[in-house]
């Protein structure tokens, strides 16, 4: 067994660190080639459907719309025009519908919005909320500055005054 001393553990260190690359860039998503679309299939009116099993896996199929229903393992589902989930995969934009095994609807993004609007679970106010309480508080900073601008110049001239001998006239000096 060889036996290392620290400064040649380090060096051993550095040389491995420095080795290895980082890749800074992020990937961005893209479907796998089950739920990927091509110009012909979107003139038809597929869509790329996210099926959800009761064993929470989750898989992409290709499924046509007919007449606002898609078959899905021999069970009619509804696929409302408010149902569908603009998506960006490689520079298109793709139809798609979360379609859980359990429901026949599948998940419907305006009524779930709608649904957390009204149960006040939305986080899309905080931001505004945020700007305008630090807007508030940068007002007052302002004020409280105006206003202690005024008191020390109304100080300074009444300790002026007193200096300057303004006192004499009312009897206080």
């Amino acid at each position: 067994m060889e036996e290392y001393n620290l400064k040649d553990e380090i060096r051993r260190l550095k040389e491995k660190v420095d080795g290895v690359e980082v890749s800074k860039d992020k990937k961005k998503f893209r479907l796998p080639t089950k739920g990927r679309l091509s110009k012909q299939n979107l003139k038809k009116g597929y869509v790329t459907v996210l099926h959800i099993k009761n064993n929470r896996h989750g898989e992409f199929i290709k499924l046509p719309i007919d007449e606002s229903t898609t078959m899905l393992n021999g069970i009619p589902r509804i696929a409302k025009a408010d149902d569908i989930i603009l998506i960006d995969d490689k520079g298109k934009t793709v139809p798609m519908i979360i379609q859980p095994e359990w429901r026949v609807n599948p998940i419907n993004p305006s009524e779930d919005y709608e649904k957390a609007v009204n149960d006040e679970m939305t986080s899309e106010g905080y931001s505004l909320l945020m700007n305008r309480m630090q807007k508030e508080v940068i007002a007052l900073k302002k004020k409280m500055g105006t206003w202690m601008i005024f008191l020390i110049i109304g100080i300074i001239v009444v300790a002026a005054f007193f200096l300057l001998g303004g006192g004499k006239l009312f009897g206080l000096k």
